[in-house]
């Protein structure tokens, strides 16, 4: 009778898994072909140009075509997605740079749907309602910033990407014991470091779950933390040209800069404006608090009170390493006060732990009658909030500011995105076949490389503000210039107009 019981509970569980993997499947598939439809949708940023220069130093020294000289002047972080980039634009050399740009955006975009599997095999390890990993993830995928940004930001979507899969080769090693399980994680860590230097933090995270949790042996928990450290330095090592060169004293050149950057330009955050390199503690947990979706921060900090009380803080060795990866680097943030850039886009990666975190909370609020209607709720309002933002998604403010925020008290479009609808309605309005640009800003021209061929060729571009037949004016900061010209166009998704056009007098 037991037999029959297990066996009938066994046939249940497969049943289950085999519908909510099925309901995966379907979202994958119609988020993949709806983020590939929209690849231009989110334009060209500000430093496209520079991060595929990065690609192209590295790759000609890499290939013995080029002296060290510029790879040892600037350090380029990130050379190991750009280097390879760069390489396979070349099978496409005869193309125009648009057709380079998109290819480098559509490799981003792959890597970012394989995280997403990664984020869903990940969640379902520490899942027990049915439907939590699977909201979970849509929430996650469907971050209005995040999706943005998995289309074109191929410094901090990379390295969160990194995270994921590093995160999910140490679920991977919790579950099975495989020291190949820590190999992988070292090598995304490795690589993860070499685009962002904060990767150390979350492999100290890694090192503090293996060393605390678990029942192995002292000896063998030493073990485990010096091989994985090991092989992370390795692998940090061979990713980076820049170390081949300078050594040891490369990784001391690279910290000091990224810690003492002399950035020069302001940021503008609850309507105040901070040089970046003087952040004050609260500018990430501000920040935080206005752009992360308000179903993700509740249902994180639901999942930490669960942690503190139903749990009383005695983690799992999966529950350290998420933890720690919030909260290391946050505390660094808070108390050392790095430099960091517009938004807090250099921290986009705790969004992965903030995520898992809310399995916590969907494990009990999804385990009741009303489970399946809930997680349905959750999801539309996550789809909704996503396509009310598209494509304007990389300036994304969460209810909290709709609510009470302040108009023009933060950053907005810092990379320049929203020149392309100023372009489209342009183009659309205006038949001439000569049509002048004028901006204070090159993101007008970058977008044009992105445009129907028929329509880019009709303008050509000044940078001097006033002088063009048109004024396109992206906003960055408080207010956009003050021309004598008409206001004919405006894009304007919540408190703040994101970009305007100016037909000059």
């Amino acid at each position: 009778m037991q037999g029959n019981s297990i066996k009938k509970y066994c046939e249940m569980s497969t049943f289950n898994l085999t519908k909510y993997n099925t309901y995966f499947n379907w979202f994958l598939l119609v988020y993949a072909l709806f983020g590939f439809y929209t690849l231009q949708d989110y334009g060209v940023p500000l430093d496209e140009l520079t991060q595929r220069h990065i690609g192209m130093e590295n790759a000609k020294y890499i290939a013995g075509t080029a002296g060290p000289e510029k790879v040892t002047a600037h350090g380029y972080f990130g050379p190991i997605f750009e280097a390879p980039m760069y390489a396979l634009e070349q099978v496409i050399y005869e193309h125009e740079l648009g057709d380079k740009i998109l290819l480098r955006h559509s490799i981003l975009f792959l890597l970012f749907l394989v995280s997403v599997v990664v984020f869903y095999r990940t969640a379902k390890s520490i899942s027990t309602a049915p439907n939590a990993a699977g909201l979970a993830t849509v929430m996650f995928a469907c971050y209005p910033v995040l999706f943005a940004h998995a289309h074109y930001n191929s410094k901090d979507t990379l390295f969160l990407i990194f995270i994921v899969f590093a995160l999910g080769a140490m679920v991977a090693f919790a579950k099975k014991g495989q020291w190949s399980s820590l190999l992988w994680a070292a090598l995304f860590l490795g690589m993860a470091s070499t685009v962002r230097m904060i990767g150390v933090l979350v492999l100290f995270s890694c090192c503090l779950a293996l060393l605390v949790a678990g029942h192995s042996a002292v000896k063998t928990r030493i073990y485990r933390i010096l091989f994985l450290v090991v092989f992370f330095v390795i692998f940090y090592f061979l990713s980076y040209p820049y170390l081949w060169i300078r050594g040891a004293k490369g990784f001391w050149e690279l910290w000091h800069y990224i810690t003492q950057n002399p950035w020069p330009w302001t940021t503008l955050a609850a309507g105040e404006d901070i040089v970046a390199g003087h952040l004050p503690w609260w500018y990430v947990p501000a920040w935080m608090g206005v752009t992360l979706p308000i179903l993700s921060m509740l249902g994180a900090i639901a999942g930490l009170v669960f942690l503190a009380i139903k749990k009383r803080w005695n983690l799992s060795f999966v529950e350290w390493i998420i933890v720690g990866t919030l909260w290391l680097p946050l505390l660094y943030c808070i108390i050392m006060k790095p430099t960091i850039y517009n938004s807090w886009r250099h921290m986009q990666f705790l969004f992965v732990p903030i995520s898992l975190l809310c399995v916590y909370a969907f494990n009990t609020l999804l385990s009741g009658r009303f489970a399946n209607g809930l997680a349905w709720i959750f999801g539309a309002w996550t789809a909704l909030v996503f396509f009310l933002w598209h494509p304007y998604g990389h300036s994304y403010f969460n209810e909290v500011y709709a609510a009470t925020g302040t108009a023009r008290t933060w950053d907005q479009d810092y990379w320049g995105l929203s020149a392309r609808q100023g372009l489209l309605w342009i183009a659309e309005h205006d038949n001439r076949d000569s049509i002048s640009i004028s901006s204070f800003t090159e993101s007008p021209e970058l977008n044009a490389l992105l445009l129907p061929e028929k329509d880019a060729k009709r303008f050509y571009f000044i940078r001097e503000q006033g002088k063009g037949d048109y004024e396109v004016e992206v906003k960055r900061g408080r207010v956009f210039a003050d021309l004598p010209g008409n206001v004919v166009f405006t894009a304007c998704p919540l408190k703040d107009t994101l970009v305007r056009v100016v037909k000059n007098k």
